[in-house]
């Protein structure tokens, strides 16, 4: 794969998703938050999550075009322009999607859209919603420092699961669920991609997550609860 064609070809999208909020932010608005840089489907699932700090995960999951897997990355934003300054972690292989040093101009057209300046194609920001109080994104750690976990739920009933340890691995899971927000019953099913070996949903028996305001608590097997937050406003 020509890896100077996939970067000309990712940046255009790419570098909208992080670019409010980070190291030396501007105060035009911050567009922190998991940005949909593809339709989510049983195909097809690119996303990138832009945290306050400067740190972000981009998630991928595109088979046709072999791309998998995930990166973690520093970011600055100043003057709308985006700027990756560091990638700390990559299992997306010959995809290569953010290179450190690159950067790219954006236009802010909404509360929740994007669109690139040169090619005029529009992003979508993940928000949080009142009919399902799963939807969202969900963090369990501190990214920043390569210890965390990272839920992604998407209206549309898929999900993203990153994660991303020293003891455990680092990997993507990619598939649908369905969960009953009376119980906190969570379900996975069609498991379309996992490249975590020590840590999956579909391997688990049974999974809860009860969701109190921008508080998330998981049980996994009945273990120990692990307490997530989510990263948009509340609705």
């Amino acid at each position: 794969m020509d890896r100077k064609k996939v970067i000309a070809a990712l940046l255009p999208v790419g570098l909208l998703l992080a670019c409010g909020g980070g190291s030396g932010s501007s105060s035009s608005g911050s567009i922190t938050g998991t940005w949909l840089l593809n339709g989510i489907s049983s195909d097809t699932c690119e996303t990138l999550t832009a945290l306050s700090d400067g740190t972000a995960v981009y998630g991928l999951y595109r088979p046709a075009k072999n791309g998998e897997g995930l990166q973690r990355l520093t970011y600055t934003w100043n003057n709308n322009t985006f700027t990756v300054t560091g990638v700390q972690t990559d299992t997306t292989g010959d995809w290569n999607g953010f290179v450190a040093g690159t950067s790219a101009p954006f236009t802010l057209t909404g509360a929740n859209q994007a669109s690139v300046t040169s090619s005029n194609q529009s992003v979508t920001r993940l928000t949080a919603s009142t009919s399902n109080p799963l939807q969202g994104t969900w963090i369990d750690g501190t990214p920043s420092s390569g210890n965390y976990g990272a839920i992604i739920f998407f209206a549309n009933n898929f999900y993203l699961l990153f994660h991303e340890t020293s003891s455990t691995g680092t990997g993507i899971e990619y598939g649908t669920y369905s969960w009953n927000s009376s119980t906190g019953a969570l379900s996975v099913s069609n498991d379309i991609f996992l490249s975590i070996a020590d840590f999956a949903f579909s391997s688990a028996s049974t999974l809860n997550f009860m969701v109190s305001g921008a508080t998330g608590t998981l049980v996994v097997n009945g273990s120990s609860p692990a307490t997530f937050q989510r990263l948009e406003r509340a609705p």
